[in-house]
C-alpha cells in the first residue's frame, strides 16, 4: 500500500508492486503534473488525488475496478482521463472541480455501479472510446 507521498517529482510512475493507495496518498501535491499508475493497482481510493491542482495527466490501467468518492476532486488542470472498461464503480464527486476535463470512457454507457453524481460537474464525456 502506498501511504502519503512526500516527494517533489512532477512526473511520477508508481512502482509495479503497488496494489492500493492510501486515502489522501497524493492529497495537495500541487507540483504533481502527471501520474502513471501500475497494472497491479486495483482501486483509486477516496480522495487519493484531492487538490492536485497541477495534475494534467493520469493513466488509469485496466486493472482498476473502482474509483472512490472525490478521488480527483480539485484537479483543476486535469485535461483528460480515460476510464477503462474494467472500472465497475465510481463514487460521488469523483471529478468535482476538474474544470478543464474531458472524460473518455471505454464503456458504451454509464455502468449501473457508478454513482449518479460521479460527474456532477457535468464535464464532457465521450462514451465508447476506443483510443482512436
Amino acid at each position: 500500500m502506498l501511504m502519503g507521498y512526500i516527494g517533489t517529482e512532477t512526473d511520477l510512475v508508481l512502482p509495479s508492486n503497488v496494489t492500493e493507495l492510501h486515502p489522501y496518498a497524493f492529497c495537495g501535491c500541487v507540483w504533481l503534473t502527471s501520474v502513471i499508475l501500475p497494472d497491479s493497482l486495483k482501486s483509486i481510493v477516496a480522495p487519493a488525488f484531492y487538490n492536485c491542482a497541477s495534475l494534467t495527466s493520469v493513466v488509469i490501467p485496466n486493472s482498476v475496478t473502482s474509483i472512490g468518492n472525490s478521488a480527483f476532486y480539485g484537479c483543476t488542470n486535469l485535461t483528460s482521463v480515460v476510464i477503462p472498461d474494467s472500472v465497475t464503480t465510481i463514487g460521488y464527486n469523483a471529478f468535482e472541480d476538474c474544470r478543464n476535463l474531458t472524460i473518455y470512457c471505454e464503456a458504451a454507457s454509464q455502468p449501473t455501479g457508478w454513482a449518479s453524481d460521479w460527474n456532477n460537474a457535468n464535464r464532457p464525456v465521450v462514451w465508447g472510446y476506443t483510443g482512436e
